[in-house]
C-alpha cells in the first residue's frame, strides 16, 4: 500500500510540475513579463567593457529608459537566455507547440534565400506563449544540448522583440507568418493545434501562399498592449 501510494503522489507531483511551466517572456530578474525589447550592443573597442559583443539594452513595461543587463546575452539567465531555455524545457512535451525559424540556420550552416528573410521563435501551451523576433544569423540552436548565444553573432548590433501572446492569438500570428513565408528549421506542432490554427500549420509545414503579399493586423498582448 505504501508503495503504491508513493507512486501516486510521484505522479501527481510530475503532472503539477509539467503543468505549471508558463511560458511567457522573462525579464532581467527572469519573471514574466508582457513584452520586452532588447538590442545587443556590436563589439566595440570602446568603451573596453563592450569589446565582447555579448552586452544589450533592455527595456519592459515597468522601465521608462533602457537598462543596461549586468548578465551578458549568453548568460541563460539573462533575460534573453530565460526566455529561450524554455524551449528546452518543453521540446520533450508533445502537448506544447514550438517552431524556429531563421533564412539562415544553425548548425547546417545553410542559407534560405527562397523564403521569407526574417528571423524568429515561437513557444505556446495551451494557454499561452511568447513570440520572439530577432535579427541574428544561425541563432537559436535547439539541437544543442542548452542555450547559448551563436559566436557568429557578436560583432554586430542585433535587435529583439519578445510578447507574451494568449494561445487565441496564434489564429491572426499563423495568417502573418503564413503570409511571411518564412523558412522553419526546427518545430513540433501537435495536431490539436494545427486543427485550430490552420495557417499557422500552413506556415510551420511551410506549404506556398498564393495570394497579395500583404497582411497588416493589431495582436493583443497577454495584457492588451497592441502590437502590428
Amino acid at each position: 500500500m505504501g508503495k503504491k501510494l508513493f507512486y501516486f503522489w510521484y505522479f501527481l507531483s510530475s503532472l503539477i510540475l509539467t503543468t505549471s511551466i508558463e511560458l511567457s517572456c522573462r525579464n532581467l530578474d527572469g519573471e514574466p513579463v508582457d513584452w520586452f525589447a532588447a538590442y545587443k550592443l556590436p563589439s566595440l573597442d570602446n568603451p573596453k567593457n563592450i569589446r565582447t559583443g555579448l552586452d544589450f539594452l533592455y527595456s519592459d513595461p515597468a522601465t521608462s529608459e533602457w537598462r543596461f543587463s549586468s548578465r551578458n546575452i549568453n548568460d541563460s539567465e539573462s533575460a534573453i537566455g530565460a526566455t529561450l531555455s524554455q524551449l528546452w524545457t518543453i521540446k520533450d512535451d508533445p502537448q506544447t507547440f514550438y517552431a524556429l525559424y531563421n533564412d539562415e540556420h544553425p548548425g547546417s550552416g545553410k542559407s534560405d534565400s527562397n523564403r521569407g528573410h526574417m528571423k524568429g521563435v515561437l513557444a505556446f501551451d495551451d494557454i499561452q506563449g511568447f513570440w520572439m523576433i530577432h535579427s541574428v544569423p544561425n541563432f537559436v540552436n535547439l539541437k544543442a544540448s542548452r542555450y547559448s548565444y551563436v559566436e557568429s553573432g557578436t560583432r554586430n548590433g542585433q535587435s529583439f522583440l519578445c510578447v507574451t501572446f494568449p494561445v487565441t492569438a496564434l489564429t491572426e500570428i499563423g495568417t502573418q507568418l503564413f503570409v511571411a513565408q518564412p523558412s522553419v528549421y526546427d518545430s513540433r506542432l501537435p495536431t490539436s493545434f494545427a486543427t485550430l490554427f490552420p495557417d499557422l500549420a500552413k506556415a510551420v509545414r511551410m506549404s506556398k501562399f498564393v495570394g497579395q503579399f500583404s497582411s497588416v493586423k493589431n495582436l493583443a498582448s497577454k495584457n492588451g498592449v497592441n502590437f502590428t
